[in-house]
């Protein structure tokens, strides 16, 4: 606002025109006076800016604590009672004073050493194993020999022949000393139908039994149903 009555005793502050001087009076009528600062502008609103790519990820903090151990949890039902387990076997020897075995016959153990099985059963009197239950029977046998004579055989050999038809040898090229051997074969028997076992000269000659205490042995027993 430009005034005509600058020349007044009552102290201004003017601005000239054109200059950055302030006076208290003008006396060029070409200033003007000042007037009171005004109220603040409202803020401006400025177009968003794009967003910036994102910042490295930051170090891994510190392990927390361990949380303290749960409570136990109450005990189980107790279960049912388990089946009963025993060996089912048997074991038989020859202890007596037979010399040979002539080719196909049975060795005939003349003594039970053990009978643990209600559904197996030894005849002495022709070396067979009575099995009147089904399952799976592990064999193991072994016969001190000495020597064989006739027929034209070399090697020592025997088999456990079963009436369901398994024959499952044993061979040694020694003629006098121990062999041994086993068999594990699967059944399907009951009291009606039994299968019967027996351990056989399976040479075209006659074994010699060795001059010891026990001259066989052999030992059955059931491994699972």
């Amino acid at each position: 606002m430009k005034t005509n009555n600058c020349c007044c005793n009552i102290p201004q502050r003017y601005g000239c025109r054109g200059t950055s001087r302030w006076i208290d009076h003008c006396h060029c009528h070409h200033c003007y006076l000042r007037g009171a600062t005004g109220a603040t502008g409202a803020t401006g609103i400025g177009t968003t800016g794009s967003t910036g790519s994102t910042g490295f990820t930051g170090a891994t903090g510190a392990t927390g604590i361990a949380g303290s151990t749960g409570l136990t949890g109450s005990t189980g039902a107790t279960g049912a009672t388990g089946g009963i387990t025993q060996l089912r076997g048997i074991e038989v020897q020859l202890q007596g004073e037979a010399l040979t075995v002539a080719s196909g016959a049975p060795v005939l153990f003349d003594t039970a050493i053990t009978n643990q099985s209600l559904f197996m059963s030894y005849n002495a009197g022709t070396g067979l194993i009575t099995i009147t239950q089904s399952g799976v029977f592990y064999i193991d046998w072994w016969v001190s020999t000495d020597g064989i004579a006739g027929g034209e055989d070399v090697f020592i050999t025997f088999s456990v022949i079963t009436s369901a038809g398994d024959n499952i040898k044993a061979s040694s090229p020694v003629g006098t000393g121990q062999i041994s051997g086993n068999a594990l074969i699967a059944i399907t028997a009951s009291p009606i139908t039994p299968v019967t076992l027996q351990l056989v000269n399976a040479t075209d000659g006659t074994i010699g039994y060795g001059f010891t205490l026990i001259k066989a042995n052999l030992t059955i027993f059931n491994v699972a149903f």
